[in-house]
């Protein structure tokens, strides 16, 4: 009874003081606005709106920039968004765009200009656009181009001791050989960037030079210095004369073990990018660097490879060991597996 007596007493005392309490957190609780515009960061303390906050910081928008407003802990982020101005680049047409900052992706979207199958973006469709940014939608197409590459023949030599000393005879007229390449090409915009080979043919095989010489067995074999440096550690210079009276200087000599391998009825490619041919080998590059010129004859004196190139390798091929080349696959029976001497050229 006591309580309701004073109810009318205290309540418009109360209501006084929620109004006075109201009152002060307008006047003096005004939150602090953090406003962000094109790199510049400026905080207002005594705004009570964002417009307000805005004219403080003499931030003006345009009829096209917006804003994002967010609350945080420490007051109100305001994040200005100017009209960006974004160029896209087609083919055969430009249009202008307008953002005020949004993935690419968005953008094309928007305006109708996703990339289309056939079609890529010069830039990540996440990227972010910014005033004055150009992006190219790049037309990619495909298509086939047909090359074809000559094989050169190579040369044989082979001894015969039905000719005298030093006289040679052609036993067989050589021919380059042809090779068709079929690659896929492709052109973004029109402009070839890569290709790549999707098949090969073989038009012609090459035919290499057959040559017959005579032999004296008297000079057949390396002069007794040329033959002591090569049998030694493998340094040194010396003078080599072949049977067909070349004479040629060598840096040094290798001891080597010798196989055989083809490619008959193909055309391979060796590891340099060459077209795989009579004299040019394979070789452990770490050996015999790729690009050595060398002249080969087996230990045996029955076998004169002659004159090749380091221009291949092997999984096989490892140390003192080297794969001569040979143009079909019976010659490579015959010569089988040998020792022999790489004397290195100068």
């Amino acid at each position: 009874m006591a309580i309701k007596r004073l109810l009318p007493v205290l309540l418009p005392g109360l209501l006084a003081l929620t109004a006075a309490v109201a009152l002060k957190f307008t006047v003096f609780g005004q939150e602090v606005y953090y406003i962000y515009d094109a790199g510049r960061t400026i905080c207002c303390e005594s705004a009570d709106s964002v417009q307000a906050a805005l004219r403080q910081a003499g931030v003006t928008l345009g009829a096209d920039d917006g804003c994002t407003v967010s609350r945080t802990q420490d007051g109100v982020t305001v994040r200005v968004q100017r009209r960006q101005t974004v160029t896209v680049m087609l083919a055969d047409r430009q249009v202008t765009c307008h953002s005020r900052g949004e993935p690419v992706g968005t953008l094309l979207a928007r305006y109708g200009l996703s990339p289309t199958d056939g079609q890529r973006l010069d830039c990540p469709e996440n990227a972010m656009t910014y005033d004055g940014m150009c992006i190219h939608i790049i037309e990619v197409t495909h298509r086939l181009q047909t090359r074809r590459l000559t094989v050169p023949a190579g040369v044989r030599r082979y001894e015969s001791d039905d000719l005298p000393p030093g006289e040679e005879l052609v036993a067989q007229e050589g021919c380059d050989g042809c090779v068709e390449l079929v690659g896929s090409v492709t052109l973004e915009d029109g402009v070839p960037v890569c290709s790549q080979v999707v098949s090969r043919r073989v038009v012609r095989c090459a035919k290499d030079r057959v040559i017959l010489y005579g032999v004296d067995r008297a000079v057949t074999q390396p002069p007794a210095s040329a033959a002591g440096s090569a049998a030694g550690s493998g340094s040194g210079q010396g003078v080599l004369t072949t049977a067909g009276g070349d004479v040629l200087h060598y840096a040094y000599a290798l001891s080597v073990i010798a196989t055989a391998y083809s490619c008959e009825g193909y055309t391979g490619i060796t590891a340099t990018g060459t077209v795989a041919r009579y004299g040019a080998i394979a070789v452990d590059p770490s050996v015999i660097p790729y690009g050595t010129r060398m002249y080969i004859v087996s230990d045996d004196g029955q076998y004169i490879y002659g004159y090749a190139t380091a221009e291949d390798c092997g999984g096989g091929i490892k140390g003192n060991r080297i794969d001569l080349y040979f143009n079909t696959v019976s010659e490579c029976w015959v010569f089988g597996r040998r020792s022999c001497t790489v004397y290195i050229l100068d």
